[in-house]
């Protein structure tokens, strides 16, 4: 293989390493840190990107006079060997999050270890970028296609081989990369490096010597364990255990009779579910009838059932033990659905998941109910959520589709006519409160004569069950909701046609809602709508500097926001430095000319991950599940940009001004395009199959990463004409802005939400397109 193949292999594969690291990362600190921390591994990758070009500016005198083979042999030998200390140390640190000194120390150090690979990276690609920019255009399609095989194969990796052992295979990986770039000399070293992450992975598969044994700062002593792209499922407890255990969401106080015994499982060691022993004896699960989430199973026989996030099985029970004739049970996670109860714990669970009149379907709720013709008695969600970091890494700190304006109405709309909405939240205002504000303005949403008539809330402990029946509710329903609350001991927050003063009643009897959500100190309850699905974000904006200062408690904004003042600083210090030591030749000749290309590069890092970002939630909703969005979008994003990149190499260099005003303005039409017709578009396609579903989703992406990818390439060949040594500072720029974006976008979306995110995008490209053009060409060309 020749030279130039070689480079643009390795260039491929180490970009496939890098990009699978970061997801793989993400997921690994979902379960052992905080599902937050996806926004750490986010910006410490682009960090460390934007840092190897900025130590490439600062040290390009001494490298220049070093053969490039030399210095890319040297660069790409370190990338195999920066993933050793993260196998050796990140499955080893585990901590619950607090606000204290160790857990910023361990932050630090984790920020240091994790970043090692994507700092060498970084250096690889901006030294070739610095020594062959007229190659741009191919190098970086390379690039940004091995990136989208990166994000698409990883799914996989982790689904078949772990966490752990798909980090040593893209050890291994960059190490096919090494033997590429390692000459007849330095051959037996790269063969030395590749044999070894071989024996280490076959090693690893077979006696799991380097795994994850504690999360959160708890041992994890497993019956079950298994991962997958999107959470790690485990099932603990002792399996032979007959003695009873009390568990209820919200439990009836008057209720004194027996539990049967549990196991527990978690997803991402957090988000928690039971698994109810259970023998086919209905009575023996009796005390179901006295938790305050089936509370609406006493008001009307329902004949078909759906339970949205059935877990364990827990609600499933519950339409059973009441006589549920036909019961669908929409589960998003395959480990449970197929590995955890319709296999190992079979038994355990008395076959529950494969009862005759029990079907429960993989998927996610919103994309089956939405898809379904059928209309239900009852559909029942109860304390719906998990903590789990998906692929999309950071932007998973709080969203959630089942609990928006829109979900509600579509739940609604599926129910028949005498239907019941049932949903289970915990009592605080930023939960409950907020679910029932949002209840109501689904009914606006759905021109609800009255929506006061059709809304009961109910509190079993800590727990508000509110109900929804599709029709009025009558006056002898009203009889027998007050008789059964006030025989179980539960708190009645909202009954029609009864006057109770508390929080929840206020807000359904307030003759103006719009005027109480406007009001500064009511913000955090706004209801989250699909277009901004952060249900659980209960801090508004005004309120951040409490949370940085621990006043208020709220490790998710905590991390977001810290991360952003963290990164600022850092990305200030990444410019100024470079700047003071390099001033002579930055400010020598040319200087507005240099400053101008500095703006346009920092405005396309920013304006590419708004949109990136952007684009995996909206297409969240159309695909119907996370993962889907992610990968689609990514591996078509980035294998389209790197098509678009690869088709600049064939203009010719008085071609190259035109063209790229030309393609930015693609870009912002197509953005204004897609931003105001692709939720109508959705809508008339929500019907069809996923697979075909998928293909428009990739076609859509495709036309528009194309163009995307077209403004950095010739960006490079233009400023590599008379500034050469100036391209890797304008490649830590472009990282640098895309570590702050990729925190802005997830702010901006909790505040103004992905609509108006892509329309800023929008104007940075904008404002790129005026900077290109003040641009001329250097003085010494």
């Amino acid at each position: 293989m020749d030279k130039k193949r070689s480079l643009l292999v390795s260039i491929f594969l180490i970009s496939f390493a890098g990009l699978a690291t970061e997801i793989i990362l993400t997921r690994i600190f979902s379960v052992t840190l905080w599902y937050h921390s996806a926004f750490f591994v986010v910006s410490l990758a682009m960090f460390g990107l934007s840092l190897g070009g900025t130590y490439l500016f600062l040290l390009k005198n001494r490298i220049s006079a070093v053969p490039p083979h030399k210095v890319l042999y040297a660069t790409v030998l370190a990338i195999p060997a920066s993933f050793l200390p993260i196998l050796l140390i990140v499955p080893h640190i585990s901590f619950s999050f607090s606000f204290g000194a160790k857990t910023y120390a361990l932050i630090t150090a984790l920020f240091l270890v994790c970043q090692l690979p994507f700092f060498f990276i970084g250096f690889f690609l901006a030294y070739l970028f610095m020594q062959f920019s007229k190659e741009s255009g191919i190098m970086y399609f390379f690039d940004l296609a091995g990136a989208g095989a990166g994000a698409l194969f990883s799914v996989a990796f982790i689904n078949y081989l772990g966490p752990i052992n798909s980090l040593i295979l893209l050890g291994t990986m960059t190490s096919v990369a090494l033997l590429l770039n390692a000459g007849r000399k330095k051959t037996a070293i790269a063969l030395t490096v590749f044999i070894g992450f071989i024996f280490l992975l076959q090693g690893n598969c077979r006696s799991n010597a380097i795994s994850i044994a504690r999360a959160k700062g708890k041992i994890m002593n497993n019956l079950y364990a298994k991962w997958n792209s999107f959470s790690m499922v485990r099932v603990f407890g002792n399996e032979t255990n007959l003695i009873p255990e009390q568990f209820g969401w919200g439990m009836s106080p008057a209720y004194h009779g027996p539990y049967p015994p549990k196991l527990n499982m978690q997803i991402d060691a957090d988000a928690y579910t039971p698994i109810t022993r259970f023998d086919g004896d209905l009575t023996k699960v009796d005390f179901l009838k006295y938790d305050v989430s089936s509370f609406a199973y006493h008001l009307s026989p329902f004949s078909h059932v759906v339970v949205i996030g059935p877990g364990g099985g827990r609600d499933i029970l519950t339409a059973l033990l009441f006589g549920s004739k036909k019961i669908t049970g929409v589960e998003v996670n395959p480990i449970i659905t197929n590995d955890v109860m319709k296999k190992r714990f079979k038994g355990y669970s008395g076959g529950l998941y494969c009862l005759t009149n029990v079907d429960v379907v993989t998927d996610d709720a919103r994309s089956y109910i939405r898809n379904s013709k059928d209309r239900y008695d009852c559909i029942q969600a109860s304390l719906v959520d998990t903590w789990a970091a998906s692929n999309a890494g950071a932007y998973s700190l709080s969203e959630n589709n089942l609990y928006t304006v829109e979900a509600i109405a579509e739940y609604i709309g599926h129910l028949t006519e005498n239907g019941y909405l049932t949903v289970s939240r915990w009592d605080s205002p930023a939960d409950a409160r907020k679910l029932t504000i949002i209840f109501l303005k689904a009914c606006e949403k759905l021109s609800v004569n009255d929506c006061r008539k059709h809304l009961v809330l109910i509190k079993g402990d800590h727990i508000v069950n509110v109900i929804f029946k599709r029709s009025p509710f009558t006056g002898p329903e009203l009889t027998t909701i007050a008789r059964l609350a006030e025989a179980m001991k539960f708190e009645i927050l909202y009954l029609p046609g009864t006057r109770h003063v508390n929080g929840y009643a206020g807000l359904i009897e307030a003759p103006d809602l719009a005027a109480f959500l406007n009001a500064p100190q009511n913000r955090a309850l706004r209801p989250s709508t699909d277009d901004s699905p952060f249900f659980f974000n209960k801090v508004p904006f005004r309120s951040v500097p409490q949370v940085l200062t621990g006043a208020i408690l709220d490790g998710g904004v905590f991390l977001l926001y810290g991360l952003f003042i963290i990164s600022s600083l850092l990305s200030v210090l990444l410019i100024v430095v470079p700047v003071i030591i390099n001033k002579k030749e930055l400010f020598k000749g040319d200087t507005q000319n240099k400053l101008l290309y500095a703006g346009y590069f920092s405005l396309l890092g920013l304006g590419f991950i708004l949109t990136e970002i952007a684009f995996m939630q909206k297409f969240i909703l159309f695909l119907g599940h996370p993962v889907y969005s992610i990968i689609v979008v990514l591996f078509s994003l980035l294998v389209a940009a790197g098509a678009g990149s690869s088709l600049t190499a064939k203009l010719m260099d008085t071609e190259l001004r035109s063209a790229v005003r030309t393609a930015l303005l693609a870009v912002m039409a197509i953005l204004l395009c897609y931003n105001l017709s692709l939720y109508p578009l959705f809508e008339k396609l929500l019907g069809i199959g996923i697979t075909f579903r998928i293909l428009v989703s990739v076609l859509l992406l495709i036309i528009m990463g194309i163009v995307m990818g077209m403004p950095f390439p010739i960006g490079i060949r233009l400023a590599g004409a008379g500034y050469r040594n100036m391209i890797p500072l304008y490649w830590s720029l472009n990282g640098i802005f895309t570590v702050l974006g990729s925190i802005v976008a997830v702010i901006l979306a909790m505040n103004i939400g992905f609509t108006k995110t892509i329309n800023l995008a929008i104007c940075l490209y904008s404002a790129a397109f005026i900077i290109i053009g003040l641009t001329c060409k250097p003085s010494n060309t």
